[in-house]
């Protein structure tokens, strides 16, 4: 079996690329002061004067300063710890693959939730041992079905437990490739898009996944939708095209301008339509998307938009491993920039509480029939308000628009609606008697 494989890239690059990755929040001030040491991990330089002291012979795997340092950051770092714990699951330290490279170093792990084999961890450590790489494995990458199927024939006939392994043994599941990605392709693109880079206690730095980035470069389902969004608003791959979008929104044009996100964090541009509407393109790698409306248009999502975020939701759990009981349908959404404010929406549930799907006829019928419907809500609100038609609804009126159309569609409960406005971002919720609620900052 071929086990070394040559691996050319500068670790130059990858220092670059890492010194310049989102921290969460919460994450930021605690490691912000703490020095970035050029000097070995103390893991990988106990377990290699190990091994040079055994005159020659063959050092064990590499899994073993892994997990030793991965643990480590665990240990110093239990909210992070707790976040990693409900995000991704637990690391199965009993278990690794065998050890790839020749300078540099690369192992998988398999990280299990409510006892299945959920995620996979690949870790990479450069050549002088001064910077490690953990990254939750993409699932479109080529390898990926090969690797995670090697794990889960490994658990198939044993009982699939966690454990922290620090001088006990770790098992070494054998993975099979002809021709595999090199190792730093998986440490620069293959896997969560904002890690959290930790400088260690014993010197030398860690980047580890960040619990508030779904593995496959979405934003984790497990957040609050209104922590979502802010993080969708701060991604530094979105935050230009909204700040393009905002300007946009301030012509009279008829054409709407819209962006598209993918699973693996990618930002394309949307097409629009001879109704000078956006279409965005949906499959299963799409995480969801960005339009604006302009000064022609209502400054509200549109029934259009609704169903919109709905065919996104659709598709999260498309490319989910198989055999996973995750439900990522919370992780879609989409954003409408206006005059009026920057709006999201996002699913509140299942994927079990998705509309039953229909044919592009009857989506066509329904789409007429709710904008009659749109445009009923819209005078009766405007008549309200005491204004006339063509006149603009208050922020009050578009956000009970908003709701009148939800309820209209029987998803009364089920999209929540976040703004941002600024620097700051609110949930809005509407109180049962139908007036607004105060803004809910987070």
């Amino acid at each position: 079996m071929k086990r070394n494989y040559v691996l050319r890239l500068s670790f130059i690059t990858i220092l670059a690329l890492s010194l310049n990755s989102c921290r969460t929040d919460d994450l930021q001030s605690e490691t912000a002061q703490q020095p970035t040491i050029n000097t070995k991990i103390k893991a990988f330089r106990d377990f290699e004067k190990k091994a040079l002291a055994a005159k020659g012979a063959a050092p064990e795997s590499y899994a073993y300063p892994f997990s030793e340092t991965f643990d480590e950051i665990l240990t110093e770092h239990p909210d992070y710890a707790a976040k990693f714990s409900d995000t991704f699951g637990e690391v199965d330290f009993k278990v690794a693959s065998q050890t790839f490279g020749e300078s540099e170093k690369l192992v998988y792990f398999p990280i299990l939730k409510e006892g299945k084999l959920a995620y996979i961890l690949s870790c990479a450590i450069n050549a002088k041992r001064t910077e490690a790489f953990y990254k939750i494995l993409d699932p479109e990458l080529k390898e990926y079905q090969v690797i995670y199927s090697t794990f889960a024939a490994h658990y198939k006939n044993r009982p699939a437990t966690t454990a922290k392994i620090m001088e006990g043994y770790i098992e070494e599941v054998i993975i099979e490739w002809s021709d595999p990605i090199p190792w730093w392709w998986y440490m620069i693109y293959g896997g969560a898009t904002s890690p959290v880079h930790f400088p260690t206690p014993n010197t030398g730095t860690v980047n580890i996944p960040d619990p508030q980035v779904h593995p496959i470069g979405g934003y984790n389902g497990t957040s609050d939708p209104c922590s979502k969004v802010k993080s969708i608003v701060n991604n530094p791959k979105l935050k230009p095209k909204i700040d393009e979008l905002k300007n946009f929104s301030l012509t009279a044009v008829e054409d709407e301008m819209g962006y598209h996100q993918d699973k693996s964090g990618n930002v394309t541009p949307a097409d629009v339509n001879g109704n000078h509407h956006v279409d965005f393109t949906i499959n299963q790698n799409s995480l969801g998307g960005i339009h604006n409306h302009t000064l022609n248009g209502a400054q509200m999502f549109s029934p259009r938009d609704i169903l919109t975020l709905l065919d996104f939701a659709g598709v999260q759990n498309q490319t989910l491993p198989i055999g996973s009981t995750a439900d990522n349908t919370g992780n879609a959404f989409l954003g409408m920039i206006s005059q009026s404010g920057s709006y999201f929406i996002t699913f509140n549930g299942g994927s079990g509480d998705l509309p039953p799907p229909m044919t592009d006829a009857e989506e066509d019928a329904y789409r007429i029939k709710l904008n009659k419907e749109y445009n009923k809500i819209i005078l009766k609100l405007l008549k309200a308000e005491g204004k006339n038609r063509g006149d603009d609804l208050s922020e009050v009126g578009l956000q009970k628009l908003f709701f009148s159309i939800i309820k209209e569609m029987d998803l009364e409960g089920k999209i929540n609606l976040i703004k941002q406005n600024g620097s700051n971002t609110s949930t809005i919720e509407q109180n049962p008697d139908g007036t607004i609620k105060a803004p809910i900052p987070c």
